[in-house]
């Protein structure tokens, strides 16, 4: 069993046998090992989220099979999951993320070819159920977060552009949206977002090799968005376009989740680094997320 107030990493690994697995947080090392895995059956974990009292909510698998589920903390090997199946889910989901008042906000990936996809929110009861109308984002919502102000903020997986889309507070579909394009020639689009502690968002391209990390710096305008590239600081996916974890820990570290594994960045990220790279029971990893969340950081 692990408590929840334990510092802890979990992973989703989507390749057999899907599962999350725990890692203790504290003192990490390239040989570390899980403390336990938690079990999603046959579906498919991608997208990771903590919720204000260390719940652990997955979300994920394919167009026939997407699903929602909350594992109650404090952990165990053997514990199942509350299972959601009466939402209306059109898609599999991709990402997810708490607000300050703990409700959820859900990405979902639009089965259909006439639509990207959804963003709905759902009290974080037991029995979530949705608040207000969907958002329909002009992409795919490959990452979402909320900053300090309650904006959300959505990247983007598009067939023409690559850009950070976000919705003014309070969120609504009547939001006010602004969009911060960053200036190539992919159209890959965003995936999932991280604030630091100074206001900056982090994100990768989503690309199939060598996507870098890019910043874009905190106060930037949609007009002039001042994006900064770290070219050092790469991921490599794994069979195509494939939804990244990223986060950052209380210490001020950035994770990433790749195809090699699970990196561990120690700032300053302009300078030329080894990163901490853990791949122990790594079997095809997603998204990942940090209990506690940090202060000074938004929940995510």
């Amino acid at each position: 069993m692990i408590e929840q107030v334990a510092p802890l990493l979990a992973v989703a690994n989507f390749n057999t046998p899907p599962e999350v697995v725990l890692y203790p947080l504290s003192g990490i090392t390239s040989s570390t090992q899980a403390e336990m895995s938690l079990s999603t059956g046959s579906k498919i974990p991608v997208a990771l989220a903590f919720d204000p009292e260390g719940n652990l909510w997955v979300g994920g698998s394919t167009c026939s099979t997407s699903f929602l589920e909350e594992f109650k903390a404090p952990f165990s090997q053997n514990e199942q999951p509350i299972s959601f199946t009466s939402l209306s889910l059109t898609g599999p989901i991709y990402s997810l993320a708490f607000d300050a008042q703990g409700n959820l906000w859900v990405g979902e990936e639009s089965c259909s070819t006439s639509s990207f996809g959804q963003i709905q929110e759902y009290t974080s009861s037991s029995g979530p159920s949705p608040v207000g109308s969907p958002l329909n984002p002009p992409g795919a919502p490959y990452g979402l977060t909320l900053d300090q102000e309650g904006n959300l903020w959505v990247g983007v997986v598009t067939r023409s552009s690559t850009e950070i889309v976000e919705y003014l507070a309070p969120v609504s579909s009547h939001s006010t949206t602004q969009t911060y394009s960053l200036s190539t020639t992919s159209s890959a689009g965003f995936g999932p977002l991280a604030f630091d502690t100074s206001g900056n968002l982090y994100s990768f391209v989503q690309a199939t090799t060598n996507a870098p990390l890019e910043e874009l710096k905190a106060g930037s305008s949609p007009a002039n968005p001042d994006f900064i590239t770290f070219s050092n600081v790469t991921s490599t996916g794994t069979g195509g376009v494939v939804p990244i974890g990223l986060a950052f820990d209380s210490s001020g570290d950035l994770w990433i989740s790749e195809g090699n594994g699970v990196k561990e960045f120690t700032p300053p990220l302009t300078s030329p680094m080894t990163p901490t790279t853990l791949t122990n029971e790594i079997n095809g990893p997603a998204d990942l997320a940090i209990w506690p969340i940090p202060q000074g950081l938004p929940l995510y």
